[in-house]
């Protein structure tokens, strides 16, 4: 692809929309061929922009896989607020779970960038972006907790909050391994080990449970819990994005 014809965005509705189109080129990418064909030289290509015409609008290539974490979180958010908000008020954790569980497994994109993010991603974004986007994560997470408590109003605010920071721990390890590659997976198959095949979807609702069951029985007032922040906790962090200049 020719990229001689490019012409620099200026307006911020110019800017906005480029920002757009690579995070969208990112996610075509995600979805189609996984993270590991998501590279600047692939995105420039779907939208006709240089490698070096990018970091235009962003830092770098785990920048615009954050901001698209950053989105599939939001839907997720929406998503689960809304489950847990149609449900009965009858305390019922195997039902919370299952929910939980099922929203994730709706948003692969989300399971697959969570279990990147920490060991990768953020390895490559300055502080900065990072104050941003784990401030914004954590509102969201509070919509998702807040949502919890009303469907099971017997946890009580501290304990959903700590229920969906377990949630998120654990689902990295879900995810990982019930999504192996094909190496991992011939051993299983040729060995029979079937206690290494662990279906996403089950095995995630299952830990779900035991946490929220956990939780609903032990003092969270002791000291192993103290110290623990709610996600919405006061922060001097921006509450807008860094300017991206084009």
């Amino acid at each position: 692809m020719q990229h001689h014809d490019f012409q620099r965005a200026r307006s911020e509705e110019q800017v906005q929309q480029r920002r757009d189109d690579i995070i969208n080129a990112a996610r075509a990418l995600l979805e189609t061929s996984g993270s590991g064909s998501v590279t600047l030289m692939s995105i420039g290509k779907g939208v006709g922009l240089a490698k070096s015409n990018i970091y235009r609008y962003f830092e770098s290539r785990e920048d615009i896989l954050c901001e698209v974490f950053l989105q599939e979180s939001e839907k997720l958010a929406d998503e689960h607020w809304s489950a847990f908000n149609g449900m009965p008020r009858l305390n019922d954790l195997s039902t919370c779970a299952a929910v939980f569980a099922n929203g994730c497994a709706a948003r692969p994109l989300f399971c697959m960038l969570h279990a990147e993010l920490a060991g990768t991603m953020e390895e490559h974004v300055s502080v900065e972006r990072l104050i941003y986007l784990k401030t914004e994560f954590a509102r969201l997470m509070a919509r998702v907790a807040s949502g919890l408590q009303a469907a099971a109003p017997e946890l009580g605010e501290a304990r959903a909050c700590l229920a969906v920071r377990m949630f998120l721990h654990q689902l990295a390890g879900c995810w990982l391994f019930s999504h192996l590659g094909d190496r991992p997976n011939e051993a299983i198959r040729t060995a029979r080990l079937a206690q290494f095949s662990q279906p996403f979807r089950k095995t995630y609702s299952q830990s779900c449970y035991v946490i929220l069951t956990g939780l609903s029985s032990i003092d969270i007032s002791e000291d192993m819990f103290s110290g623990i922040a709610p996600f919405d906790h006061d922060s001097e962090a921006a509450s807008v994005p860094p300017t991206q200049m084009a």
